[in-house]
């Protein structure tokens, strides 16, 4: 499998290697299913809640039969982890892998944007997941490496639109996986950072998160800016005079989310090309990706850096 930038975890096989028993359900239960070699955890669910709020994987199974006790007695409630992470299905799968790095859970629930549950992600598809992204990864560093060899004017590091992705994705959350919640006025936002995406669709740029409020369920609202070409080059972004997206919440926070975005690209930009010596000379959209050129004192010579 190769890992893009557009699959998400609805695209993953999530709806193996797990079944589920009710809260109340006895250790007995529990064994009778694990005894399927094909299933390797137990959801436990709330069945007034209808939702998922623990898990039993194979190895906790064995760790707390081992202390002794009756699995005709103990309950599921009773043993089971309850470090659960939900993602919604529309969340990138670069993005989930981060996720899930940063807050090594119990287990992992997919939920669909109506927050009903679609599926379970185990350790086995996390693995395979993070093996594909790495292999993916290493054959676009072989690809950049021979382009490299192939030009002796210009310098090219391709640093990736997943770079941008996750940089505007933590810097929106304020270091926080997400969602994040924005106050302003006694008004709130509901910003699901971790679904952010980013395009480049010929001389724009598109980035899309998903956002809700009280008044307003889960809905994206898109951002586009004008990144120009290389014909005239300076250090601007053209953004859309609004955002699209729910008119209730474009009207009121469209604005501030878009000069928010806005303002952390043009830091991402200068963080990346820069590193602290050279001077910006432009940036502009290709179908490949970003460029940013930038003016080397050292070298007296212009050279670009490629942001795909």
């Amino acid at each position: 499998m190769s890992i893009t930038s557009h699959m998400t975890v609805s695209d993953l096989d999530i709806r193996d290697e797990f079944a589920s028993l009710d809260v109340r359900a006895t250790f007995s239960q529990v064994a009778g299913i694990l005894s399927d070699k094909e299933t390797k955890t137990i959801l436990v669910v709330d069945g007034k809640q209808k939702e998922v709020i623990g898990v039993i994987s194979e190895q906790l199974f064995l760790q707390v039969c081992a202390t002794g006790i009756d699995p005709k007695v103990a309950l599921c409630h009773e043993h089971m982890a309850i470090g659960i992470l939900r993602l919604l299905e529309n969340t990138p799968a670069t993005s989930a892998l981060q996720i899930i790095k940063s807050e090594s859970p119990d287990a992992v629930i997919i939920l669909t944007e109506q927050r009903r549950f679609k599926g379970y992600l185990s350790p086995n598809d996390y693995r395979k997941l993070e093996t594909d992204y790495e292999t993916s990864a290493e054959t676009e560093v072989e690809h950049d490496t021979e382009e490299e060899h192939d030009t002796d004017t210009e310098e090219d590091a391709d640093i990736g639109l997943d770079g941008i992705t996750n940089f505007l994705s933590q810097e929106l959350g304020a270091g926080n996986i997400g969602p994040v919640i924005w106050q302003e006025d006694g008004a709130e936002l509901e910003i699901h950072n971790q679904t952010l995406r980013v395009e480049i669709d010929e001389e724009n740029m598109i980035v899309s998160i998903e956002v809700s409020c009280d008044q307003v369920p889960l809905s994206t609202m898109s951002m586009v800016f004008n990144l120009g070409n290389d014909e005239i080059l300076n250090c601007e972004l053209i953004a859309e005079e609004s955002p699209t997206g729910e008119p209730m919440i474009v009207g009121r926070w469209g604005p501030v989310l878009q000069q928010t975005v806005y303002d952390i690209l043009l830091r991402y930009i200068n963080q990346i090309s820069q590193n602290g010596k050279e001077k910006i000379e432009g940036f502009y959209a290709q179908k490949s990706g970003l460029n940013v050129r930038y003016f080397d004192s050292e070298k007296t010579s212009q050279q670009e850096v490629e942001i795909r």
